[in-house]
């Protein structure tokens, strides 16, 4: 055996991520406030960035959709009447949610009305500031009367009295120890209520779950029409009665695109009125032929390089996202005409593919950015699904058209023979998808839509 050294040489290519690269792919990726958040940081870092409120105008040339006569497609800048524009399309949108309120904690309501009654002692606003304290993120109690005399050494008749106290405030149910108590206090409270409910409710809540109707009805000597009545009944109580106090504040989402549809024409805009104009201040550029020290000079060229590398970026990312909007517009127009029905089977290798990009910088270009349409906001991301293949082995509807068609043969279904899962997929079929029961299954449950023996009506 032979040891020894030898001497080859190989070539090899990699990538190389320059700063300007890496700078653009993290433009390109932030959303709209992540970008004004990235600006003003930078402002306040480089000396030689200056921001200012964005214009109306921009330097883009318009772009229209090849080769169809029914659709163009052009770039305009927003202004503030075309803001209130698109915006007043949405019926449901409100200028009002711009700003957000003082939001009642349910703790707060709980103690305005102990206020407003004023029958209570200080030791039993005592117990109660330790009741309200102590009640989960639903409004349940979940000490019992004697661990909670044990705690505040109190007598067990005190603690029983202010507890009854507690569970008679609004909203009922509050201060429950179960579901099936909460939905007692609820019931108990209404003068006229129905007393089949009140017993299924105490002694049949999971036969009531499962729907076994015959079994109350056998126990209870009723028809199945009253126990299909008294259980519609029940599912309008509140299960848990602390959820209204428990939504967290609705942040305002800032579109990165409008759309509008014109005389049948799908017209296409960034909008840039959020995002602050930058601009670079040349006069310390021109501290560098002025200036004797290396070191400023060197501090100087290196912030101007800087600065350079985001209004380039900026323009890159301006230039790919209009580009990647307008190619998912092109292949959904008949979304924005026709609604979900018409959304087709679409991956980001599909734009990636007619725009000669990578797919990942089709995933950071649609990553947090919306799209502002007559028909509501909608993520980027939300025309992006997989399609099923149809019966003739070309690839079909898109897996949402497929949900929402589910969604429509369950809504005009007989409620007293509703269709079962394989029916739902003959039906289907009917209609040229190709799709399993148990994809059926599993759609509907992503739909929160129970089973055909759960959904099935007296």
């Amino acid at each position: 055996m032979q040891l020894g050294f030898d001497l080859s040489q190989r070539q090899t290519i990699k990538l190389a991520i320059t700063p300007e690269i890496k700078q653009s792919i993290n433009i390109l990726q932030y959303s709209s406030i992540e970008l004004i958040d990235f600006l003003n940081e930078q402002a306040m870092e480089n000396p030689l960035i200056d921001l200012t409120e964005a214009q109306s105008d921009c330097s883009i040339a318009p772009i229209k959709l090849p080769d169809n006569p029914n659709h163009s497609l052009s770039y305009k800048s927003t202004t503030d009447e075309k803001v209130r524009k698109n915006t007043a399309k949405n019926e449901n949108y409100d200028f009002l949610d711009h700003y957000c309120g003082h939001t009642l904690t349910l703790e707060e309501h709980l103690w305005e009305q102990i206020a407003f009654l004023n029958n209570t002692t200080k030791e039993q606003q005592m117990i109660l500031r330790f009741l309200i304290g102590s009640l989960d993120t639903n409004g349940y109690l979940e000490l019992s009367n004697k661990e909670i005399s044990s705690l505040l050494q109190k007598p067990l008749s005190l603690i029983e009295e202010t507890v009854t106290f507690l569970q008679s405030l609004t909203p009922r149910g509050i201060g429950a120890r179960n579901l099936s108590e909460c939905l007692l206090l609820q019931i108990q409270a209404i003068n006229d209520h129905n007393k089949l409910s009140l017993e299924i409710i105490k002694h049949h809540l999971v036969d009531l779950a499962e729907m076994r109707y015959r079994k109350i009805a056998k126990i209870h000597h009723a028809t199945l029409e009253e126990i299909q009545e008294a259980a519609d009944f029940i599912r309008t109580l509140t299960p848990r009665p602390a959820c209204a106090f428990n939504k967290t504040i609705t942040q305002h989402i800032a579109p990165d695109i409008f759309l509008e549809i014109t005389n049948n024409e799908l017209q296409l805009s960034l909008n840039d009125r959020l995002i602050p104009r930058i601009f670079i201040n040349m006069y310390y550029k021109k501290l560098v032929h002025k200036s004797q020290s290396d070191i400023s000079n060197n501090y100087i060229q290196t912030k101007f390089n800087e600065a350079q590398l985001i209004v380039k970026g900026l323009e890159q990312r301006y230039h790919t996202l209009y580009r990647v909007t307008k190619a998912i517009v092109d292949i959904q127009s008949e979304f924005f005409h026709t609604g979900t029905a018409g959304l087709k089977s679409m991956t980001l290798y599909d734009i990636a593919e007619q725009l000669e990009m990578h797919e990942s910088t089709i995933s950071r270009a649609i990553n947090n950015k919306y799209i502002q349409t007559p028909y509501g906001l909608f993520p980027l991301k939300h025309f992006f699904a997989r399609g099923l293949y149809r019966i003739d082995g070309s690839e079909g509807d898109s897996t949402i058209t497929v949900k929402e068609k589910i969604k429509n043969l369950i809504h005009h279904e007989d409620k007293k023979h509703p269709y079962s899962d394989q029916k739902l997929c003959s039906l289907l079929e009917q209609e040229g998808i190709k799709i399993s029961r148990r994809t059926i299954a599993k759609y509907r449950e992503e739909l929160r839509v129970p089973s055909s023996a759960k959904r099935k009506r007296f």
